[in-house]
């Protein structure tokens, strides 16, 4: 039986592996390598304040603020609401667009990586990122 130790993912490899898929397609549209993912959390959860918008994606609100104003300026997102320190974040026709092309992308890279694995070592590999991800949303949850 491996212990824990022998279990060698490489987060930072994989989204590495999956930022350097999405680039040349990003910066053909005007975006940065990382606003995809920004982009992907608003299409996901339309009326995000840039404080849960900071929660969803594990990143400081301050890095969040930068990214926004750059997703605004740029035409990807509107905030939708009337105060302007408040924020309710939707995105455009424009932003809808990249989340698409963005999407497929990261969808053919996952599919490349994980294409060696059989339908049980998948839906084995299905249950372990479901159960990671309960316990690192419960643990931030508890630490708000």
């Amino acid at each position: 039986m491996m212990n824990r130790c022998e279990v060698d993912i490489n987060p930072r490899a994989i989204k590495n592996y999956i930022e350097k898929r999405v680039s040349q397609t990003s910066e053909s549209m005007g975006l940065k390598r990382t606003h995809g993912q920004f982009l992907k959390t608003i299409y996901d959860n339309e009326g995000l304040s840039l404080k849960e918008l900071s929660n969803e994606m594990y990143v400081d609100k301050s890095l969040t603020t930068r990214v926004i104003k750059s997703l605004i300026d740029n035409g990807f997102v509107i905030n939708m609401n009337n105060e302007s320190r408040e924020y309710c974040l939707y995105l455009t026709d424009k932003g809808n667009d990249a989340v698409s092309k963005i999407e497929k992308i990261v969808n053919d890279a996952w599919d490349e990586l994980l294409s060696e694995l059989t339908d049980d070592e998948m839906e084995t590999l299905t249950r372990i990122h479901m159960k990671i991800n309960e316990k690192l949303k419960s643990d931030i949850e508890a630490h708000r």
